[in-house]
């Protein structure tokens, strides 16, 4: 349970922390959905703590003590499992709430809009069912004495908030790929994108198996099953799963800045490497120290809006890279041509809320 929790939460980090790289990079201000995943992260490093505190103190995963005559015998470490299990219901439905409100797009508006009152309805409710399910409070984890007007049917309660949450996860991540399709960019760029949000499905998959999983508990606790620890663990590591992926899932449309900065040097070899192009190899000879001086004054750094172009101009061309290849001004202007179409289609795209 340790490591699980401890990579899950990790890897939700990683993603999230990339998220804001990735933001950095485009010297974007943080949005209101960054700040979302921000507390989704905080909420399923609540839930990883529960699986923490409920492994070293709570017997979680381990069975429950039973006295000779078959009666349940409540111990310390059996109401701190209560504790932490009545506490990740509350941290694993905002969690699961708040990254199913990560999602825009300009071009179903209504749509998006009608989405995210569901998700608050559904957050907002099942939020309070589970903080409410027993009156007192602290039935929940008290003891065994809850009865039907004391507590709602727990059961019904975990089986309905697990299948209405596979139901929302499906919808969201359908919702967005007609979209994508209309987009006018290049089937590759397409199918990649569509990718990226049908790697939802790995959520999806831990939905249903948090709700079978869910099914099954509510049918073994009705037949009487008193091994509550043993029976219950898999309400705390399977959200857990669930969680970490989906945080995953909302900040992976925002890498795209973080790969273009990983292959930008790829990139820049390929373009004057590239044969087509017309470029030579061969460079021009600068014998005097007069040559030298012009072409140290005019060598440049990369320019802050991405220019590739590094050398001295040279009737009309350019000496490009660390190994000052020439390239000359009729092939530049092709370069030119393609990087300002490349760009309208990524500034288009960004508009929908994608990038």
């Amino acid at each position: 349970m340790y490591a699980l929790a401890t990579v899950l939460t990790l890897l939700a980090a990683v993603a999230v922390l990339l998220r804001l790289h990735a933001r950095k990079i485009k010297n974007a201000v943080l949005a209101w959905d960054d700040y979302l995943v921000v507390f989704a992260l905080l909420f399923t490093t609540g839930t990883a703590l529960c699986m923490f505190v409920g492994t070293a103190l709570g017997d979680l995963g381990r069975h429950t003590k039973i006295a000779s005559d078959g009666s349940l015998v409540f111990t310390h470490h059996l109401e701190v499992f209560q504790q932490i299990n009545y506490a990740s219901l509350m941290t694993s439905t905002l969690t699961f709430g708040l990254t199913k409100l990560i999602f825009r797009g300009a071009l179903f508006l209504a749509l998006v809009w009608t989405m995210i009152t569901i998700i608050v309805i559904w957050t907002v409710g099942f939020f309070f069912a589970n903080m409410l399910q027993c009156y007192p409070i602290s039935e929940n984890w008290t003891g065994f004495g809850g009865t039907a007007d004391t507590c709602i049917d727990e059961n019904m309660m975990y089986i309905g908030q697990a299948f209405s949450d596979a139901i929302t996860d499906l919808m969201i991540l359908v919702m967005p790929i007609p979209c994508i399709w209309a987009f006018q960019l290049p089937a590759k760029q397409k199918i990649g994108v569509s990718g990226m949000f049908l790697l939802g499905i790995l959520t999806i998959a831990a939905s249903v198996t948090k709700l079978v999983f869910f099914f099954k508990i509510a049918v073994e606790s009705n037949t009487g099953d008193e091994d509550f620890t043993y029976l219950f663990t898999p309400t705390l590591y399977w959200p857990m799963m669930e969680s970490s992926p989906g945080i995953v899932g909302a900040c992976l449309p925002l890498f795209r800045p973080i790969i273009s900065e990983l292959f930008l040097v790829r990139s820049i070899r390929e373009i004057i490497s590239f044969p087509s192009t017309g470029i030579t190899s061969s460079k021009k000879p600068l014998r005097d120290a007069g040559n030298l001086e012009d072409r140290d004054n005019s060598s440049s750094a990369v320019s802050s809006e991405g220019s590739i172009y590094a050398g001295g101009d040279h009737n009309g061309g350019q000496y490009l890279g660390r190994d000052q290849v020439y390239v000359p001004k009729k092939t530049l202007e092709k370069v030119g041509d393609v990087g300002t179409k490349r760009n309208a289609v990524e500034q288009r795209y960004h508009a929908s809320g994608y990038i």
